[in-house]
């Protein structure tokens, strides 16, 4: 009989491979995906941990040339070793997000393999790889099912830990806790998924569990570091500044985020300036939010059913905590995750439901565990053994159906600015600038990847904040062009080059998008 690992293995690397073909030539790449893109290829050409793009403006950076302080450390580097076998290219750029993607299928076998068995171990396998919402962020390119990945094997390591009791497995599970981190912030979440767990182990003495508990938190903490280290070299402290400014984002919109601070606010202080009883609208608002995705809405479409979004989220919960007195290991630490990426995202940070990405392979697992429930009654040979394997085989062939109907470029309309945004503007900028120039622009970060030039963020604020920053960065041109990120913002940008005139002299007409030389002395104050 085949070894159902190299089935499972297989279909994953079958998987990585189609959608690679499906998806070349499709552009849409995200804010985030482009920032790790850029400063990958500033550390492959030699730059070291740079960006120039200046994407907020809270405080000011000395150069456009700074250390970033936003997103996850590891994916650039990844994306840079890519870079340096392959070349730059806008393909590879995605790249990550596949082979994260297939290998979390793997490892989404192997886990349910080792808890229910092998049926329920391809089982998982085959929704996980089927899913159309793992599917999405892995080929926008962001740093989500990386962290997904991740947190599989977090979670199979811990769970061989309690039950094997072996330092060695809890270093594991430490050293994966601080690769998770290192992918996305988000991981700061696991020291509280781990740590409860130890209490599992009532009759190990506590000063073992003690030392247990240290090989779980070190490489967290280490990587922690890290980041705050990060901090300091970008503007000169330990704080992650965008946690204030992300509760005016939560408040207002889009539009504070772009503002100019020229001192970072504190925390506490915009939580005043908030009042308490907007900040627990706020809360309450996105905890609705999060239990409308991901409880009610998916009963609204039945075609979903074996992804996600749909009904597998909610009844692999489930069905976690009701595997939990056989595998107490495996549902504390799911549940603990559940909880704990709940409070983060809907209570301190803003509400995305791509931030709860790593919890769909374990509700993945947890599903496909319902066939152990199912098992001894079909396990001598009759009708309903068979019916079993006809329903397991319908239930993988189901996962595969949206995977089998994908038409990757259709999915965003080749019209929209999103898809290779402004491309003759930028082959224009590439021909006819200096590498030095800088530019004002709704969408630095797509400019930046396509053209390698420093650009910065239009402000919001009106023309005098426009005019405050192009002095202050000694901007040399604006791009006007429709904006994915800002698409509310062009009207109000062609509206500042009429104010700006004859500051702004046309450089370039691009129709959609369009260039203007900035003179910075002529008309910039008013």
């Amino acid at each position: 009989m085949t070894d159902p690992s190299i089935v499972a293995g297989l279909l994953a690397c079958g998987y990585v491979v189609f959608l690679m073909v499906a998806t070349h030539g499709a552009y849409p790449l995200s804010p985030d995906t482009l920032h790790n893109a850029v400063l990958a290829r500033n550390l492959l050409e030699g730059h070291g941990y740079v960006i120039q793009i200046v994407q907020y403006h809270v405080g000011s950076f000395g150069s456009v040339w700074h250390v970033p302080e936003m997103h996850g450390l590891l994916q650039p580097f990844v994306l840079a070793g890519l870079f340096g076998l392959f070349g730059v290219a806008d393909a590879l750029v995605r790249v990550p997000g596949f082979l994260w993607l297939g290998l979390t299928g793997f490892l989404t076998f192997r886990l349910g393999r080792r808890l229910f068995g092998w049926p329920a171990g391809l089982l998982a396998c085959a929704v996980v790889l089927g899913s159309p919402y793992l599917f999405l962020w892995a080929w926008i390119g962001t740093d989500d099912v990386g962290f997904a990945c991740v947190v599989v094997a977090v979670v199979d390591a811990l769970d061989r830990a309690l039950r094997e009791r072996r330092g060695s497995r809890f270093a594991l599970a430490g050293m994966l806790s601080g690769l998770a981190l290192a992918q996305k912030a988000t991981g700061i979440i696991l020291p509280v998924v781990l740590l409860p767990c130890l209490g599992l182990l009532r009759d190990v003495p506590w000063k073992l569990r003690l030392r247990w508990a240290t090989y779980l938190v070190m490489p967290v903490l280490g990587v922690f570091c890290l980041y705050l280290a990060r901090n300091w070299f970008a503007h000169g402290g330990l704080s992650f500044r965008w946690g204030a400014i992300d509760w005016f984002y939560k408040s207002r919109g889009l539009e504070p985020y772009f503002a100019i601070y020229d001192t970072i606010p504190s925390l506490w202080a915009v939580l005043q300036s908030l009042g308490w009883t907007e900040v627990s609208r706020i809360v309450t608002g996105q905890l609705g939010q999060f239990f409308s995705d991901a409880v009610l809405r998916p009963f609204e479409h039945l075609a979903g059913v074996l992804t996600y979004p749909g009904i597998i989220f909610p009844l692999g919960i489930v069905a976690i905590a009701l595997h939990s007195r056989r595998h107490a290991g495996f549902a504390a630490s799911s549940l603990l995750a559940l909880a704990s990426t709940v409070v983060l995202v809907c209570t301190i940070w803003h509400y995305e439901l791509r931030f709860f990405v790593h919890l769909v392979p374990l509700a993945c697992v947890g599903f496909a565990g319902i066939d152990t429930w199912v098992e001894p009654w079909t396990s001598r040979k009759g009708p309903l053994r068979y019916l079993r394997a006809v329903v397991l085989i319908g239930l993988a062939m189901a996962a595969a159906i949206p995977i089998s109907g994908l038409n990757v470029p259709a999915v965003i309309d080749p019209a929209s600015p999103g898809v290779r945004p402004c491309g003759d503007l930028h082959e224009w900028v590439g021909a006819n600038t200096g590498p030095d120039d800088r530019f004002l622009a709704l969408d630095p970060w797509s400019l930046t990847w396509e053209t390698g030039r420093p650009a910065i963020s239009v402000p919001s604020g009106g023309a005098d904040a426009v005019a405050t920053i192009l002095r202050r960065y000694e901007v040399d041109w604006l791009v006007v062009s429709p904006s994915v990120p800002r698409p509310g913002d062009l009207a109000v940008v062609q509206q500042m080059v009429k104010e700006f005139q004859p500051a702004m002299q046309m450089a370039f007409d691009g129709n959609a998008c369009d260039l203007y030389r900035v003179d910075r002395s002529a008309g910039l104050s008013r």
